[in-house]
């Protein structure tokens, strides 16, 4: 849970952990005070059962924010909101 787009999965069969890749998002510059990180690809490792981050954060934890369409006004940070 908590992936965006992902792709190739594989399992070590040693450890039995699953890999995956995951495609972020298109933007390709960061606004953190505002919307939230540029788009990260990522190469993921879970080790058990557990939810991966988006669509609250990406890459090293970067967290987005609420966004009011309608409006045009970002909000607070999705990550302190949800926590």
């Amino acid at each position: 849970m908590g992936t965006r787009n992902a792709y190739r999965l594989s399992v070590d069969p040693k450890n039995n952990y699953v890999y995956w890749g995951d495609v972020g998002p298109d933007s390709d510059k960061d606004s953190l005070e505002t919307r939230g990180s540029k788009g990260y690809d990522e190469l993921n490792q879970a080790r058990k059962a557990g939810y991966f981050g988006w669509p609250l954060f990406i890459g090293k934890n970067y967290p987005y924010h609420s966004y009011d369409y309608y409006t045009g006004k970002s909000g607070p940070s999705l990550i302190r909101q949800n926590r």
